[in-house]
């Protein structure tokens, strides 16, 4: 066995001393990460009831309350995309009554969309822009839905664009003037990454699904 020089013993006893500092170091990093784990795994596993699952979340500084509004949201997001008027009717109504988005003709119920579109954007309503666009197209004007989708992309994050339900207005020519309006041809052109929804095709044009 060749015997080890000077210098690469203390190679070694330098590297073997760094490598326990390194893993000291990360050992006293994850400790407390490890403790609020567990704090709120305990803190919280008490409140996953039947209440949290069915109940509408309390104004802020009253105990109780749960997710049922994010767990509807979902399941609308899914109707929507599906185009399930029944599942809809189902999460929009109570007893039996009756849903103007669902019961009237389509053209009066485009009216009524466009007339609760407009009014969100009077009353600085932001939140509501997106489920405009999304109910819109489910009752035909595609035209209504890329307006609210224009109209939310100067006070949201882009995200909601890219909903299963409005795949059909990604698909149509104004969305590639939507996309490059809102720098969005530019960041992907910059960066190489597409995603999952749109390509560059040939002589720059812009492609959807």
């Amino acid at each position: 066995m060749t015997a080890l020089s000077g210098r690469d013993v203390r190679r070694r006893i330098i590297s073997r001393v760094m490598t326990s500092l390194c893993v000291l170091a990360v050992s006293i990093a994850l400790v407390p990460v490890i403790l609020i784990f567990f704090y709120v795994v305990k803190q919280g596993i008490v409140s996953l009831d039947w209440n949290f699952l069915t109940q509408m979340p309390k104004p802020p500084g009253e105990s109780g309350g749960g997710m049922a509004h994010s767990i509807v949201g979902s399941l609308i997001m899914i109707g929507l995309a599906r185009r399930d008027r029944v599942g809809l009717r189902r999460l929009l109504t109570e007893d039996g009554e009756r849903c103007p988005l669902l019961d009237d003709p389509p053209q009066v119920a485009v009216r009524y969309v466009r007339k609760n579109y407009e009014e969100a954007r009077a009353r600085g309503l932001r939140a509501d822009l997106l489920p405009m666009a999304d109910f819109a197209l489910l009752l035909g004007d595609r035209d209504l839905s890329l307006e609210a989708l224009r109209a939310s992309a100067s006070t949201q994050t882009l995200h909601g664009i890219w909903r299963p339900a409005l795949a059909e207005v990604r698909q149509m020519p104004q969305f590639e003037e939507f996309v490059r309006q809102v720098g969005l041809v530019d960041y992907w052109r910059a960066s190489g990454d597409w995603g999952d929804f749109c390509h560059e095709a040939e002589e720059g044009k812009i492609t959807c699904r």
